[in-house]
């Protein structure tokens, strides 16, 4: 499954929404989320964005997340598990750039 056109987490400006590109159910979403969320946590650097992340560690938080939930092996590139990675570290840097 390709990634969507636009920029993630805009709908209004020609992006889209995670959750409702996925149409996955809630309970499925949430725990790949948490998954994703405690891989950043052990793996990332959580003062950056995802996007200033080495490579190395963007591939593994995809690797073990398709692991965990080998329904991302359907994704381009794990494409999920990079946008659900993309939006924590967002929130992570941010708050951690405030203080």
């Amino acid at each position: 499954i390709p990634h969507p056109h636009g920029q993630l987490s805009k709908p209004g400006a020609r992006g889209y929404s995670l959750r409702e590109v996925l149409k996955w159910e809630q309970c499925l979403y949430h725990a790949v989320q948490v998954n994703v969320q405690k891989i950043c946590q052990e793996s990332c650097d959580l003062s950056k964005p995802y996007h200033e992340q080495p490579q190395d560690i963007c591939m593994l938080v995809k690797t073990v997340a398709q692991c965990n939930f080998p329904l991302l092996k359907q994704y381009q590139d794990a494409w999920p598990a990079a946008d659900l990675a993309t939006i924590f570290l967002k929130n992570t840097s941010s708050e951690r750039q405030q203080k």
